[in-house]
């Protein structure tokens, strides 16, 4: 550039930049002002603004005369006013104001933290209810706090408010769910039975599925009875005998007469959670199956014991043998097989390590979307209760814990006595904003945070100096003269 202009004869002359009109125009025609504008101020009367909105009918009088009563912040003015002491030997929030007086600033007899409002403690119920009178979560309401008021704690006050908040706890969501708790896994075939009532196009059906090798019965019903469900299972029962456990709903099994049968055959009634079906999942699989097996018998006009031979026969899912072979060691003859000895297999015993092997599979995969509080209720404990079908929450109050598990009596709100898991159960929040946090939770929020964003700066640049091989070894780069 410089030889290019040696071919010209040039005075170089300083021209001030509002001169320049060709140059840029747009850039250099400014607007000239003559008074002085200090930019910091700009946040302050922003938020000055934000409070007026939030304060009516002289709330903010109300504001700064409560700010000059307030035990703490009245000594913050005049510290403000006079200079802060050396050490501060009084505990409360007056020591956590301590460690952030450089943050601190007093405009217009209001005190302001980091450009937020500093609220006294007797005005902070009212600020809480003001931030949560639509009733919107804990982030949300936290975020929007955060952006114009601060006081000591002030997070966990707003987080303890919320969950107590009545509205809030009646809309909540569902429980998350608990790790799986599988039944029992029996040694030997209808050693264990689960049992259901199907209804299909106004029809009845008993449904009875074995939980060592997933046989499965489906025997029409003409009611609902117990005296019915009895005599239809005294025909199972002499086909493979009386098994040990058997679990079933409490309709129509929770009656006197099923329990006196139980008493007088010898054995035991597991009555699964109202209302929550996963207690008595195998049934309810079972249920299932012989719903969909009916509708296609009768779409096609077929016999429903063909379809039950077959399914007999099928492999049970996971699993190398079928129903038939884990309950008589055979295959049953059907139109696709006929007999010979190959069909003598397996050992019970092989059928038992694989059910297992399957179960613990079955948990491992489900665990991982599930949370690991394991909830646990006192007799008189206040709780909250949900309704399966409107899913909304009521209080209640918690009687005692039954012997299955999972399971509790419970008062609701009209005095019924229910029966409930805990997928439907939840613990109270109580909060009295009065009481405040602890000496040691006093602006812990603040300074976790700072914490963590340091601790996550370490670990990012930790993370950055770490260089492999393609084999996996770590680069240790040279050092020379003491200098990174």
């Amino acid at each position: 550039m410089r030889l290019k202009l040696l071919i010209y004869n040039t005075d170089v002359k300083y021209c001030p930049g509002k001169y320049m009109y060709i140059a840029d125009l747009l850039s250099r025609n400014y607007i000239r002002r003559t008074e002085l504008t200090d930019e910091s101020l700009n946040d302050v009367v922003h938020m000055i603004n934000e409070f007026d909105v939030q304060f009516k009918n002289n709330r903010l009088e109300q504001l700064i005369k409560e700010t000059y009563k307030d035990e703490h912040l009245g000594k913050v003015l005049k510290y403000l006013d006079e200079g802060w002491p050396k050490k501060i030997v009084e505990s409360g929030e007056i020591r956590h104001y301590f460690k952030i007086k450089n943050e601190l600033i007093k405009e217009k007899e209001i005190i302001y933290y980091e450009n937020r409002i500093v609220v006294p403690k007797s005005l902070r119920m009212y600020i809480i209810k003001k931030l949560h009178d639509t009733h919107i979560g804990i982030t949300k309401t936290l975020k929007k706090s955060k952006q114009i008021f601060y006081w000591p704690g002030m997070s966990s006050d707003l987080k303890n408010f919320i969950e107590a908040c009545e509205i809030c706890k009646k809309f909540s969501c569902s429980n998350i769910k608990e790790p799986l708790l599988q039944h029992a896994i029996p040694e030997l075939p209808f050693q264990k039975i689960g049992i259901d009532i199907a209804e299909i196009e106004r029809s009845n059906y008993l449904v009875v599925m074995d939980y060592f090798s997933r046989w499965i019965e489906v025997l029409s019903m003409k009611d609902k009875t117990s005296e019915t469900v009895i005599s239809l299972l005294k025909i199972v029962f002499s086909r493979f005998g009386i098994p040990e456990e058997i679990v079933a709903d409490n309709n129509p099994c929770g009656s006197r007469e099923f329990k006196q049968f139980a008493e007088e055959w010898h054995f035991n009634v597991t009555l699964s959670s109202p209302n929550y079906p996963k207690s008595n999942g195998l049934a309810e699989k079972a249920v299932g199956i012989a719903k969909n097996m009916i509708k296609k018998s009768k779409s096609e006009n077929q016999d429903l014991n063909l379809y039950l031979l077959n399914y007999r026969n099928a492999p049970v899912a996971g699993l190398p043998w079928s129903p038939a072979q884990m309950l008589q060691s055979r295959m049953l003859r059907s139109k696709t097989n006929s007999l010979n000895k190959k069909i003598l297999s397996p050992n019970v015993e092989d059928c038992s390590e694989e059910n297992k092997l399957k179960k613990l599979k079955q948990k491992k995969w489900y665990d991982k979307t599930a949370t690991n509080v394991q909830q646990e209720f006192k007799p008189n404990e206040n709780i909250m209760l949900q309704n399966k079908f409107s899913k909304l929450w009521s209080k209640a109050v918690v009687l005692s814990k039954t012997n299955w598990p999972r399971s509790y009596l419970v008062k609701d709100e009209k005095g019924k006595i229910l029966r409930r898991n805990t997928k439907f159960m939840k613990k109270v929040s109580s909060y009295d904003l009065s009481l405040g946090g602890s000496d040691d939770e006093i602006g812990s929020d603040d300074e976790k945070n700072k914490k963590e964003v340091v601790k996550f700066e370490n670990q990012k640049i930790a993370t950055k100096a770490i260089v492999r091989t393609q084999k996996g070894r770590v680069v240790k780069k040279p050092i020379r003269l003491g200098i990174d």
